[in-house]
């Protein structure tokens, strides 16, 4: 979905080489094109959301999520565009903690997306779209420091940014 590039030595507040992970939109037999339809209805509620989510549920490896409605930045965590983000490594600010001295750290909590889609796939229709109708949410899948990769919802993020 998303790359992280790494060095291996423990440094947890050096940021890392993030790079988009485009291809979701090729995987798992295509089941985000498949729930088109169910991922831009209008939310009604988070426990609906979940019902209507399952399916992606079933891509995440066994073990404890929290699902929940929280507003992201349409940016990359550099104070860009999200859809900015290439594939090529490059470092990021958000993807570690800060470290505020005397033993303090902030607290990393989701903020940022990357895009796990290319912007060839961007449709002018789409974001009109949204435009006319904003009850609508994105899925993001929390990675680490303050980045998620957006699963789906690149088109509700780009009428956000306007």
């Amino acid at each position: 979905m998303v790359k992280f590039h790494a060095d291996e030595y423990f440094c947890p507040t050096c940021e890392k080489l993030v790079s988009a992970g485009y291809g979701l939109n090729m995987a798992a037999d295509n089941i985000i094109e498949k729930m088109h339809e169910i991922l831009n209805a209008p939310f009604i509620s988070l426990e609906d959301s979940f019902d209507s989510i399952k399916p992606i549920l079933g891509l995440l490896q066994t073990g404890y999520y929290a699902l929940v409605d929280t507003e992201l930045y349409p940016l990359n965590g550099n104070e860009e565009f999200f859809w900015k983000r290439s594939n090529v490594p490059e470092l990021n600010k958000a993807s570690c903690p800060i470290y505020g001295g005397d033993g303090l750290w902030s607290q990393p909590i989701p903020k940022y997306i990357i895009p796990t889609q290319p912007p060839t796939r961007f449709n002018r229709n789409q974001v009109e779209f949204y435009r006319k109708n904003d009850n609508y949410r994105a899925i993001a899948y929390y990675l680490e420091g303050y980045l998620c990769g957006l699963i789906d919802g690149h088109h509700k993020a780009v009428e956000k940014n306007r």
